[in-house]
């Protein structure tokens, strides 16, 4: 170290603050005066930068660890400030730096910033299905959020990113757990809004979960703040979500007059995705009653509308209910032809409790077609799922060939 210019020691201290590799493009914005070729094969020279796999970097760790012992804190502090600026100019919204950003603000002690970059970078790994990642960050931004005060808004999103992650896992107590954490975290000031949302998940995941009547209190409660915050696209949400639990009652009036409503509010809007949802309800509401006609242009209207905006959870539903139809109407072929859709659109996700109904579907159409080897194995990886997310060994034999629409 003692053979870099002292003229090249600030810029080599940012490097060092950056981490191990050197981004060129940040420390051209930090300082657009440098000479970074000169800078670069200097400290090459003096065996403090090598070139890997055409990447520069630090020779060693530990080499980059002993500057960072010799910064001072709130020097360091201010260099992870200006870092951080520097790469929200440089690389705005970009996502493959929001955990960067979040590591750059926690460290300048800037912790809002911070928890919402973590949020964001755990929001694109979801949408990725890349769900390991996703609970990996949701928690740390969570752990943040116990640490510092945080806007309200952003402290909601953080819990019911992290509860959309458990019911995606099965996990419903976790789910449930999650939502409710993140209301009481987020305090009194919290929008009636974003309570709406979480008062609707958490009734979605006790819908799962098989608890109706905490399914209803909850809705109910959504319902309630939807109202107060006079947000005609959170409630039809909420008709969507009371047409399904209807339908779990085996309440099939209600379930149509809830889609109905929903529908209507969404096609005022223009809401593709609830018009899409309330498609979908009316969809198994039509299967129930043997209007098989009706039910099929119901579902292929909700898998254009799912598959126009990339919903992948959506599409699953929909060929699931599609493969329903179709097994109605005698066609097993075309009947296993989507469940077998809906179940690999639903493993690419991870969201095992689609995994389970439509592989308990798929094995029904195999057995009631002759084909009962076929059955055996989705039959197997159902029972499995169902088991291990809670539901009782022997009611998921009792009630197996029973999954239906979802």
């Amino acid at each position: 170290m003692s053979r870099v210019p002292e003229a090249y020691w600030p810029l080599l201290e940012i490097a060092a603050i950056m981490g191990r590799e050197i981004d060129q493009s940040i420390l051209h914005a930090i300082d657009p005066t440098a000479n970074l070729s000169d800078w670069l094969t200097t400290c090459a020279n003096a065996a403090v930068f090598e070139v890997q796999d055409d990447q520069w970097q630090f020779v060693h760790n530990k080499l980059r660890d002993g500057l960072l012992d010799s910064i001072p804190e709130d020097k360091q502090r201010s260099l992870h400030y200006k870092i951080a600026l520097t790469i929200e100019r440089v690389y705005p919204n970009v996502p493959t730096y929001m955990v960067a950003l979040s590591y750059h603000f926690e460290k300048a002690g800037i912790y809002e910033e911070a928890i919402d970059y973590l949020r964001r970078a755990a929001d694109n790994a979801a949408r990725a299905h890349a769900n390991d990642e996703a609970m990996n960050y949701y928690a740390r931004a969570i752990n943040l959020v116990d640490r510092s005060p945080v806007e309200p808004e952003i402290v909601a999103r953080t819990y019911e990113g992290l509860g959309d992650m458990f019911v995606v896992l099965g996990e419903y107590e976790s789910a449930t757990e999650t939502y409710l954490l993140g209301a009481q975290h987020a305090g009194p000031e919290l929008s009636a809004f974003h309570r709406a949302i979480l008062h609707r998940k958490k009734g979605q995941a006790f819908e799962k979960w098989g608890r109706y009547d905490e399914a209803a209190q909850s809705f109910d409660a959504g319902m309630v703040s939807a109202a107060e915050a006079l947000h005609a696209g959170e409630a039809s949400h909420l008709y969507v979500d009371l047409a399904m639990l209807s339908l779990q009652r085996g309440n099939l009036d209600d379930a149509r007059d809830f889609a109905r409503i929903a529908h209507t509010i969404a096609v005022s809007m223009g809401n593709q995705p609830i018009i899409a949802e309330a498609c979908h309800k009316l969809g198994i509401i039509c299967w129930m009653r043997g209007e098989f006609q009706q039910a099929l242009e119901h579902n292929l209207r909700s898998l254009a509308a799912w598959e126009a905006e990339g919903d992948l959870n959506g599409q699953a539903a929909a060929h699931n209910n599609l493969g329903l139809v179709y097994e109605s109407q005698g066609n097993s072929d075309q009947a296993i032809l989507h469940l077998r859709r809906s179940v690999a659109l639903c493993e690419k996700m991870g969201n095992r409790h689609g995994t389970a109904r439509a592989c308990d579907n798929l094995a029904r159409v195999y057995r009631r077609s002759g084909q009962r080897a076929q059955a055996i194995e989705p039959l197997e990886k159902a029972v499995g799922i169902l088991v291990e997310i809670g539901r009782d060994e022997v009611q998921v034999y009792v009630t197996m060939w029973q999954s239906g629409a979802w």
